[in-house]
């Protein structure tokens, strides 16, 4: 979800909204029907005059709070709605309640996080002047609603308040036959699905992090995992990402703090982060990309103002940008092109929309799931030279090997995995599904669609060493002075 700047007027951000998630000018607002996917079933809802009416304000709540507009972000929003209450607005009510049962039972800790933020806020439905309130900054209606600070931690209150909610909305969609089938399916789905126990996994030259469903950041390997994490509790993470000796993760608000030897400072807020070797990158709210740490091969000097994407390697930086006079996206690199690392392909179809950086290689997903690489392939991790088809929805670059997951959440990986002594590493993936992978050096790590984080390969520096304690109960999320206040760090 992209993060608006607070002096950006609220019908400004709704666009821009509509426009990342391609709803369309109107939001959709006078389609007959909406159809969600629910996996492979089609879940049809009808596109009434109820529904429009509480739209309007749902998706300003997305605006407000940051929450993603996929399943996971839509429980979340479900969650912080029933919390702060849909007054008038029925159709909110029975959506939401039912999103709420979801969600408590699919992801807890969230939901109820969500719910606790919205009992606090108390929303935008007993708001009655609709235009006028487009017609105001982010940051003022951010502030009247409480949402410009820290989190309120559930209470007991809120757990007791949350479950009652979730229960009426579990005998609601239970007891409604007039729904479509497909919405008892996917109660059924989310009843029956583990509690997510990680989000997000990202591995170093010899150390592994993940960003727990508490939003905690969880690592191990050599160093305590890269000299250690945050104290649980010390913010809410949702991305993280290692270099070869330092880690960095990003907050809710998109705050960013790094830790390990030559960790950089971030200042201000971010949308994405990314590491190399010896330099780190961010890209902040309005696309621009900034990098700090080693300029060796001038793998600093990004000049894009307009990045979706970036990803920082050994000595090098790609970043996907507006292509100049053309309203599509290309890939550009600089720094080290030694084996041609910088050096991406030029005409290439379709767009690129996400990026992967190894030590002397780099990868890009396109948006029709396609898989390329580029640079060098003296282990063979560059792959063939057409790239692999469609269909894929995730890929990373490591040290001498990559990774791609297809559309079955199967992981393949091509490339060199031997190990010092001639000792050929683990190269077939678990049997499991997942939704992400990280590439490190000769170790692979793959993120489940249940939340798991499974490593194999090399582990002698304790790299496939998941800690087992990463669904922990959630402490609650404090923000003192930041914990690595008294790191040295060189200011971003």
């Amino acid at each position: 979800m992209d993060r608006y700047q607070d002096d950006t007027m609220l019908r400004e951000a709704r666009a821009a909204y509509f426009l990342a998630n391609e709803f369309g000018a109107d939001g959709g607002y006078a389609k007959d029907w909406e159809v969600f996917e629910l996996g492979p079933l089609p879940l049809p809802i009808p596109n009434g005059p109820a529904r429009v009416a509480a739209l309007r304000y749902h998706d300003l709540h997305h605006i407000l709070t940051g929450y993603e507009t996929d399943w996971r972000g839509e429980f979340e929003i479900s969650a912080f709605e029933v919390g702060a209450g849909c007054g008038r607005f029925w159709f909110a009510w029975l959506i939401n309640l039912g999103g709420l049962a979801a969600g408590l039972a699919l992801q807890p800790r969230r939901t109820l996080r969500a719910y606790a933020r919205g009992a606090a806020s108390g929303g935008l439905y007993r708001v009655d002047d609709f235009e006028a309130l487009l017609d105001r900054t982010v940051g003022d209606v951010r502030s009247e609603l409480g949402l410009d600070g820290t989190p309120t931690p559930p209470r007991v209150v809120d757990l007791a308040r949350a479950g009652l909610a979730g229960l009426v909305g579990l005998l609601a969609i239970l007891g409604i036959w007039v729904a479509p089938p497909t919405a008892a399916i996917a109660l059924v789905v989310a009843l029956t699905t583990p509690a997510q126990a990680a989000t997000a996994v990202d591995l170093g030259l010899y150390h592994g992090c993940a960003v727990t469903d508490c939003g905690d950041i969880a690592c191990w390997g050599w160093g305590g995992g890269a000299w250690g994490a945050p104290p649980r509790g010390t913010a809410e993470y949702i991305d993280v990402v290692t270099g070869s000796w330092h880690t960095c993760a990003l907050r809710v608000d998109g705050r960013a703090d790094c830790w390990g030897p030559n960790a950089p400072f971030l200042s201000g807020t971010w949308v994405a982060l990314t590491a190399g070797v010896d330099h780190t990158c961010g890209v902040r709210w309005d696309g621009s990309t900034e990098c700090v740490g080693s300029d060796a091969y001038g793998q600093l000097l990004v000049r894009d103002d307009e990045s979706a994407a970036a990803a920082a390697g050994a000595g090098f930086t790609c970043t996907i940008a507006l292509e100049r006079g053309v309203s599509r996206q290309e890939v550009r690199c600089v720094g080290n092109d030694s084996a041609g690392q910088a050096s991406p392909p030029r005409l290439w179809w379709p767009e690129p929309i996400s990026l992967s950086a190894g030590w002397s290689h780099a990868c890009a997903l396109g948006s029709d799931g396609s898989v390329i690489c580029w640079g060098e392939d003296g282990a063979g991790q560059r792959g063939p030279a057409g790239g692999f088809g469609p269909g894929h929805h995730a890929v990373d670059a490591g040290i001498y090997h990559s990774c791609r997951v297809d559309a079955y959440g199967a992981v393949h990986c091509w490339g060199s995995f031997d190990l010092p002594g001639g000792v050929h590493g683990e190269t077939t993936p678990p049997s499991d599904r997942f939704v992400e992978v990280a590439a490190g050096y000769n170790v692979t790590c793959g993120l489940t669609a249940t939340g798991r984080v499974l490593c194999w390969g090399d582990g002698r520096w304790g790299q496939t060493a998941v800690p087992e304690d990463l669904d922990r109960a959630c402490a609650p999320v404090q923000d003192p002075t930041p914990w690595w206040a008294n790191l040295s760090g060189t200011p971003l």
